[in-house]
């Protein structure tokens, strides 16, 4: 967890490819689940807009 463009997945990505091991993105599991960005889901919380 962290804020945007921290670098969440390029860490987790570089980590894996070192450890080889697998990397798995849920960003863009929950983008290609929904067809909506993260931050379009995550606007929305129990449907109310995020402040």
């Amino acid at each position: 967890m962290g804020p945007p463009g921290a670098g969440k997945s390029t860490m987790g990505r570089l980590t894996a490819e070192r450890l080889g091991a697998g990397f798995r993105d849920t960003g863009e599991d929950v983008e290609e689940r929904t067809g909506r960005s993260v931050t379009q889901v995550f606007r929305r919380v129990r449907g109310r807009p995020l402040p």
